[in-house]
């Protein structure tokens, strides 16, 4: 099982899997399973305490990475990241933001969602986009497109875009799901009962 950031380096795969002789496992997300392992630890010692203190923790989930959308700055025409959801946001969430149309008689819109980069956008990860088409000819320049982000607690990113003008809306969905299901969470936690405490 790959844990850590640098185990997504193939060099780093072929060592392990050349010493060892066995194929990765790559069904946990390599930056998250520690933290996988201490919530269910967590959980299982939540459980187990007869502690008040314990019993009354509530977990907050929160996003990992700033969501944004990829745009161009009006007056220097450059690419800039404009952030809708930043990193550590309480889920779930909803939020909208407006953009406008970057020429007349444009005839779609294209959203590209990032996460995490800076201000320019650069180091950013593009995880998704959602293209509004057949705009009605003769659109002014500058028309508005309101675009909404809701990210649900399950991990899942819902984008409307809409042209209120054109009267259009479109939308697209990202399963932003941790490494593990359900189903497996249960199988860890039944597996954790073999743990004792020092």
């Amino acid at each position: 099982l790959l844990v850590g950031g640098s185990t997504r380096m193939p060099a780093v795969t072929c060592g392990i899997e050349e010493l060892s002789g066995r194929k990765v496992d790559r069904s946990l997300s390599a930056d998250e399973a520690v933290a996988h392992g201490a919530a269910i630890y967590a959980a299982f010692l939540e459980k187990e305490s007869t502690h008040s203190s314990l019993r009354s923790l509530q977990i907050q989930n929160v996003n990992s990475h700033s969501l944004g959308v990829l745009s161009k700055d009006p007056h220097t025409q450059r690419q800039r990241n404009s952030i809708l959801i930043p990193k550590n946001t309480a889920l779930p969430v909803t939020r909208t933001r407006r953009f406008v149309t970057a020429k007349g008689d444009q005839r779609n819109v294209m959203i590209v969602v990032v996460e995490g980069g800076d201000a320019s956008g650069q180091n950013s990860t593009k995880i998704g986009k959602v293209v509004v088409t057949d705009l009605p000819p003769g659109l002014p320049a500058g028309s508005p497109v309101d675009v909404a982000f809701t990210y649900s607690g399950s991990g899942r990113l819902t984008i409307y875009a809409r042209l209120p003008e054109a009267d259009i809306e479109k939308r697209a969905t990202i399963d932003r799901a941790s490494g593990l299901s359900e189903a497996a969470m249960d199988d860890w936690s039944a597996r954790i009962v073999g743990i004792t405490r020092r």
